[in-house]
């Protein structure tokens, strides 16, 4: 902690909070998912459905392999706005 070593300093309490500037939208997040997914080598967009409903994602549908399937989930966690996602994905 920066103030540790100042005198006078008896204790700190960190109050800040780190929030979104602004709320993003289902349909930005799931638009922002289906790119992902047709940006990655892994996974065929068409294969995963996505909904986002108060930016909880469901991912559903039949990938080819477990690599398919990790990389749409990672597609799904890694997009901003997403706050939880349900994984429904099948490996065929």
């Amino acid at each position: 902690m920066v103030v540790q070593g100042l005198r006078g300093v008896q204790s700190v309490t960190n109050e800040i909070a780190v929030v979104p500037s602004q709320q993003v939208r289902d349909e930005t997040i799931a638009a922002d998912i289906v790119a992902a997914l047709e940006r990655s080598a892994s996974v065929t967009a068409d294969d995963v459905t996505v909904r986002v409903t108060d930016g909880k994602v469901t991912l559903s549908g039949t990938v080819p392999t477990s690599a398919a399937k990790r990389a749409a989930r990672k597609a799904a966690v890694n997009t901003a706005g997403v706050k939880e996602v349900e994984d429904r994905i099948d490996v065929s």
